[in-house]
């Protein structure tokens, strides 16, 4: 196959331009569809497909949550878990499965680490430090802590 740029602006089909047969044009034009596709948003920002899928399977449950405190620096390098679990805590649909928790981002510039402290309905605490985890592995954190006490209430409730 020889080279050549593509079609001229007022031919509508590339092998008149250049002389190809059919079969060669419909695998020139199957070449371009997939070298010239448009990058997504989340590859411009830099998001991985890992980091997003992780983050987006992960069904979040707020029902024994009183409150999170979300803290960082956004000047530091190290914040793009903590901000992630932000943005997936922020969602409606998370917020909705209890319209009674608090979520509280709290935007410092101080140099100090992402912190997210999660307090619980029954008084206890989850501490995660963002500069040393991904946000998948703060979301799991969170999740097997949240279904702990979702059992806690379950078992309660049963011997009553």
């Amino acid at each position: 196959m020889s080279k050549f740029r593509g079609p001229c602006r007022h031919c509508p089909t590339v092998r008149r331009c250049v002389g190809l047969s059919a079969a060669q044009e419909r695998d020139w034009r199957r070449v371009e569809r997939q070298t010239s596709a448009a990058p997504t948003s989340a590859e411009v920002r830099g998001h991985t497909t890992e980091n997003m899928a992780a983050s987006s399977k992960v069904t979040v449950v707020l029902k024994a949550v009183k409150n999170i405190t979300v803290q960082f620096c956004p000047f530091e390098s190290n914040v793009r878990s903590t901000r992630m679990f932000l943005s997936v805590m922020s969602s409606h649909k998370v917020r909705a499965t209890n319209l009674n928790c608090e979520v509280i981002s709290t935007v410092k510039h101080d140099r100090s680490e992402p912190v997210v402290e999660i307090t619980y309905l029954d008084g206890d605490k989850l501490m995660l430090k963002g500069a040393k985890l991904n946000s998948s592995e703060m979301l799991s954190a969170f999740q097997s802590m949240c279904a702990a006490k979702e059992l806690q209430a379950k078992l309660a409730a049963a011997k009553k």
